[in-house]
């Protein structure tokens, strides 16, 4: 499987970047009078879970949904299931890899301070999400994350085959 050649990063339409923060509920960051998601009150993610997992898994990881969608994984923090998180992150690895565009982007450490909080947080793994989780960092690795390297010698990961 390759990605689309045609896919050249960017974004054409111009409501179209404030759909992709309006689908994933990181339009606004602070609303004091919100009864949740934009007051940081995240517990009824399960509802508009379905929403977020099929617009991510058929975004083609384009840069600007990724990025988004990591903004959404870190304020939501303990209650995005890690399970989830990985799942979501390994559809678009392809031949071991996440799209050399992102290379020299923030996008790598964003997924490795991310997959390190909930190896922190679950402490120690089930094993399958452990396994689940180095191949997110070896394909973070493959794209030159140093970060990830070191992530993957962690206690987290220590005695975990792939």
């Amino acid at each position: 499987m390759r990605r689309s050649r045609h896919n050249d990063e960017r974004m054409a339409g111009y409501n179209l970047p404030k759909l992709v923060e309006s689908l994933l509920f990181v339009i606004v960051e602070h609303a004091p009078d919100a009864a949740r998601f934009a007051n940081h009150r995240w517990d009824d993610l399960y509802q508009v879970m379905p929403l977020i997992d099929r617009m991510v898994r058929a975004a083609d990881w384009h840069h600007y949904v990724a990025h988004q969608f990591l903004t959404l994984c870190e304020r939501c923090g303990a209650v995005y299931a890690a399970d989830t998180f990985a799942d979501q992150l390994l559809v678009h690895i392809i031949d071991g890899r996440f799209p050399e565009g992102w290379k020299g982007t923030t996008l790598p450490v964003k997924i490795a301070s991310l997959v390190q909080a909930h190896a922190d947080r679950r402490h120690p793994l089930p094993t399958d999400l452990a396994r689940k989780l180095l191949q997110v960092l070896d394909a973070l690795v493959n794209l030159g994350d140093r970060r990830s390297a070191a992530l993957q010698q962690s206690e987290s990961f220590r005695g975990v085959k792939n």
